[in-house]
């Protein structure tokens, strides 16, 4: 197939790049990084990179919480997406993968918690906007929740395939936490518990696209969680729940070191093979 990958200098999208070029596909990049013009809300430039393609995956946007003022998130991760999906439906292309964030869920909300309905996470539990219990909400998490409701749009209405892919932070284990971190000695759960300890290796991360590029449709609007399967081994997760989510229900498969968002539906649906190291 010929793909289109938008933010294919970036971590996740240049992992994207040469694995889907590896598996014999023609890959089209198109990052800012490379050339000013080739923004995503440079509507030409893009019109002219997405003709012919059969899939467009979506990694351009801020990845991360704190890098923009509200205006910035918006302009790029909501309105450039608005771009990619308008653009995308009128060259005809089939599907457009959208690399989207386990902030959807309210994760990394400001100095609070978000209101989980049960552990672990699945992709039916309800967006952390209108759950978060203390603080205040995180603008990334705003524009990852606007930008889906766009590609939920192109979907359900059956103008283009769209599947969403909501990683969680993406780090190789070995710099998921700061050296000598402990869960039993630290005494403050507050690093790392606004995404719940959950993390996805990149190079799982790529695979998991990779997949859902080549998975065989159609595909109107699913949504899959990308996390590693388990989390730190210094991490009891059901002590964590326990103290920090009291009342709200976990489920009895809960084992000690898994991630509180569950890639399981990815697994069965795409055959998705997450890291399990317990490093």
């Amino acid at each position: 197939m010929q793909v289109l990958v938008t933010g294919d200098c970036g971590k996740i999208g240049v992992r994207v790049r040469r694995l889907l070029e590896e598996a014999g596909h023609t890959v089209i990049g198109f990052d800012v990084k490379r050339t000013p013009a080739e923004d995503i809300c440079n509507p030409d430039a893009l019109k002219s990179a997405t003709a012919g393609c059969e899939v467009v995956v979506h990694c351009a946007a801020i990845p991360h919480p704190h890098h923009g003022s509200p205006g910035h998130y918006f302009d790029l991760n909501v309105h450039g997406t608005k771009y990619v999906l308008e653009i995308a439906s009128r060259v005809k292309v089939r599907r457009v993968v959208y690399i989207s964030s386990t902030g959807y869920y309210g994760c990394d909300v400001h100095d609070g918690q978000i209101n989980l309905l049960y552990l672990p996470i699945d992709e039916v539990h309800p967006p952390g906007l209108a759950h978060l219990l203390t603080g205040g909400m995180e603008i990334y998490n705003v524009s990852k929740v606007m930008a889906e409701q766009l590609v939920a749009f192109y979907g359900t209405n059956q103008i283009l395939e769209t599947m969403v892919l909501r990683l969680a932070p993406a780090n190789p284990k070995s710099w998921q936490y700061r050296g000598g971190f402990s869960w039993t000695a630290c005494g403050n759960d507050s690093w790392k518990r606004g995404c719940l300890f959950t993390n996805c290796h990149p190079d799982y991360a790529a695979q998991a696209i990779q997949l859902a590029v080549e998975a065989e449709g159609p595909f109107w609007y699913e949504p899959f969680n990308i996390t590693d399967r388990y989390t730190h081994r210094s991490i009891d997760v059901r002590e964590f729940a326990h103290r920090a989510y009291p009342g709200v229900p976990v489920s009895k498969s809960l084992e000690q070191h898994d991630s509180l968002i569950t890639p399981k539906k990815a697994m069965e649906v795409l055959g998705f093979k997450p890291c399990t190291a317990l490093e």
